[in-house]
């Protein structure tokens, strides 16, 4: 027998479960309830400034508007991912504001070959019709018409 116990903490139950068990469709209910703070239901990513901004920010200039050469500057800049092969340098302090953006890149990136399999693996009727084995486009059991005419032939004979 499950034993379970809640606790009210404010407004929202906090689940304890004793013992491995299944849990109710009512206690299920609960936990999947959604919250109705307005935060919790509308997650917006981080803004993104346009980098190309950022280019020259931190730069020192001298009284004269000169930029005075900092050797430590490349060492501390970030670069962020722009289109396939492009680059655009950025202070490290505002690296965090890119992480979806670098994301996007490396995504991009992926074999489209790589993709596909990763969709026929996900996919219930695209698993049941590849065959893994050989990690191969072939299907299964399915034949092309020169194979299924050789096979016909040798068969009546």
């Amino acid at each position: 027998m499950v034993q379970l116990t809640t606790i009210l903490l404010g407004k929202k139950p906090v689940i304890r479960s004793k013992s491995k068990g299944k849990v109710s469709k009512q206690l299920k209910s609960l936990l999947n309830k959604p919250t109705f703070h307005p935060l919790a239901r509308k997650w917006e990513e981080l803004s993104e400034y346009p980098p190309r901004r950022l280019t020259y920010c931190g730069v020192h200039t001298g009284p004269n508007g000169e930029v005075k050469y900092d050797p430590h500057r490349e060492s501390q800049t970030y670069f962020v991912p722009d289109q396939d092969y492009y680059k655009i340098p950025v202070p490290a302090v505002m690296k965090d504001a890119y992480w979806n953006r670098e994301l996007l890149a490396r995504k991009t990136q992926i074999n489209p070959w790589d993709l596909d399999m990763q969709k026929r693996a996900w996919d219930k009727d695209l698993r049941d019709e590849t065959d893994f084995q050989y990690l191969a486009f072939r299907k299964k059991f399915q034949f092309s018409v020169r194979e299924l005419l050789d096979q016909a032939t040798k068969e009546r004979r």
